[in-house]
């Protein structure tokens, strides 16, 4: 796996798109969108190349901000769910846009939202370099929808997926050993690594290479691109 920094992500999407002039546009899934701007990855790369996709968040206002944002653009669908490994309702933990406002916190604290407590719990040390304290004073819990990658899918008519998009806040694993390569290799997958426990970053990296799939690290994230697809 390479580790240097530098985001080769807009490369490839651009290598993707393309190698799909003249055919069906792009597909792009992504679990874990919030608002569709902040800390989005694909917001750009959407509009620019015309792609299509479907948007997944669990969280009520920023699902209507998701649909907001992307209210003008063609091909898009969205789902107001969580992904996990059974169907069922589950709480969410996460700070509200109201408490982030006035207390003035750092606009990352709306991104650990997670149906995981111990990775919300796991975020006070970066809370605390921020200059704030007790980070799970300001927490509350959402019950929200789960179903599972293949329920998700399945609602939605089973799209080829091009592109795949993972931040799910320590729940990146939990969604990528989900996806049925059997059935198609996405030409990217993206996720978030850095809150994986070093266990869960064993096994991300070890089913993506057997699958075909070269690495590389950028920021949190590792992107996956299939060599035989993209030939880079």
């Amino acid at each position: 796996m390479n580790t240097q920094a530098m985001d080769y992500l807009p490369a490839l999407a651009a290598s993707l798109s393309e190698r799909r002039a003249g055919l069906e546009p792009v597909f792009a899934l992504q679990i874990g969108a919030m608002d569709g701007v902040q800390f989005d990855p694909l917001h750009q790369l959407i509009r620019s190349y015309g792609w299509h996709a479907l948007l997944v968040e669990p969280l009520p206002d920023s699902f209507a901000a998701l649909k907001r944002h992307y209210a003008d653009v063609p091909g898009i669908s969205f789902a107001n769910c969580a992904i996990g490994d059974a169907p069922g309702m589950l709480p969410l933990y996460h700070v509200s846009p109201e408490v982030v406002q006035a207390e003035g916190f750092p606009a990352w604290v709306l991104g650990i939202s997670s149906l995981s407590r111990e990775h919300v719990e796991a975020q006070e040390v970066f809370f605390q370099r921020s200059g704030f304290r007790d980070l799970m004073r300001y927490v509350s819990t959402i019950a929200v929808e789960v179903v599972t990658l293949r329920m998700l899918l399945d609602r939605h008519g089973s799209p080829r997926v091009d592109v795949l998009q993972i931040d799910a806040e320590g729940y990146d694993y939990k969604v990528l050993r989900q996806w049925d390569f059997s059935l198609g290799r996405p030409s990217i997958i993206n996720f978030e690594r850095a809150r994986l426990s070093a266990h869960e970053k064993t096994l991300s990296v070890e089913l993506l290479l057997a699958q075909g799939y070269a690495l590389y690290q950028h920021g949190l994230d590792v992107a996956a691109f299939c060599v035989e697809t993209l030939g880079v």
